[in-house]
């Protein structure tokens, strides 16, 4: 069993993370795919992990996910979506609170050292992960704040329902209809084509993410980042998880000469670029990450929209180690 150096494979910041997401949107996108999903299995960058949720960084996955697709002239704009109006102005506070950290401007050093932060602070999540394992098109719209509107010439911010009410009861389907209707709409004398969607979970979102997907499923480009949602809507059949990627820790395992090393630990990350199926890559050590070969057993399918089962995981890793002890 043969293992290649893949250490670039394993993105080491956001920009690189958004950068390899776009090359697996790309490669979809030349196969007709439209309707997109991305899963980032790093705790600061799942919704449900409640205080852990880093709102400025999905964001800046997703501005670095725009920049990355209108640079390869796959979207000319993109239209962000948050959730609804908390998560908004949530997400434009942090934001904001960025922007006012860095009033000064930065000299050639302090960009450079600037760069390398962001790097260590991407390096920090993915360790801390280790650590704890069809009606016509409108162009009505209601107008977003100021703020939201000038975030940036790529994207515009907004909610799929804004600060609609949306009751928990009987009539949650019409409010939500509603309030997508009013305010997930496209603007398209603004040159909008493409929407991501982030973090949807509950059944309200899914509620939006049909109608959604009704209006623009077939003529848009819809990217779906780090869905949450308990079951998939049939509208999302034909999706197609481009980019996924979840860090993990395995301890030193039974029956091999690292089975008694107490300091021994291998990172893992699994991941999927499409169209390539599931790999695992392994860090024994810090020495650098490696591609372990998939097990036979239990192979993933290459159209799943899951992560590969734990049990596929276990034994890849576990060939690997093996290989190792020889």
């Amino acid at each position: 069993m043969t293992y290649t150096t893949k250490f670039q494979q394993v993105p080491n910041s956001p920009e690189r993370a958004a950068e390899a997401a776009a090359e697996s949107v790309a490669a979809a996108m030349r196969k007709s795919h439209n309707v997109l999903m991305i899963d980032l299995r790093i705790s600061s960058y799942v919704i449900t992990e409640g205080n852990e949720y880093d709102k400025k960084a999905m964001y800046d996955f997703c501005t670095n996910l725009t920049t990355e697709l209108r640079a390869r002239k796959l979207i000319t704009k993109s239209l962000i979506l948050v959730r609804n109006e908390k998560e908004r102005v949530d997400t434009e506070r942090a934001i904001a609170d960025a922007r006012n950290a860095a009033t000064v401007v930065p000299n050639e050093e302090e960009e450079v050292a600037k760069e390398s932060d962001d790097i260590a602070e991407f390096r920090k999540k993915l360790i801390s992960s280790w650590d704890s394992p069809a009606n016509p098109e409108s162009n009505a719209q209601s107008e977003s704040s100021d703020q939201s509107a000038n975030l940036g010439s790529s994207h515009r911010l907004w909610s799929m329902v804004a600060d609609e009410k949306i009751s928990s009861g009987p009539n949650m389907f019409d409010e939500v209809i509603a309030a997508v209707d009013k305010h997930a709409r496209l603007r398209v004398e603004k040159h909008e084509d493409a929407l991501i969607i982030v973090s949807p979970y509950d059944t309200a979102d899914t509620i939006a993410i049909r109608r959604i997907l009704a209006r623009y499923g077939q003529t848009r480009t819809i990217i779906i980042v780090n869905s949450h949602m308990e079951e998939l809507p049939t509208e999302m059949d034909n999706a197609v998880l481009v980019y996924g990627m979840m860090p993990l820790e395995a301890r030193p395992l039974s029956g091999t000469k690292y089975e008694n090393e107490d300091e021994s630990s291998f990172k893992v990350v699994i991941m999927r670029r499409f169209p390539k199926d599931w790999s695992i890559f392994v860090d024994n050590n810090d020495s650098g990450f490696v591609q372990a070969n998939g097990s036979m057993y239990d192979q993933p399918r290459a159209d799943s929209k899951e992560f590969p089962s734990p049990e596929w995981v276990r034994r890849t890793i576990q060939d690997y180690v093996d290989d190792l002890s020889q």
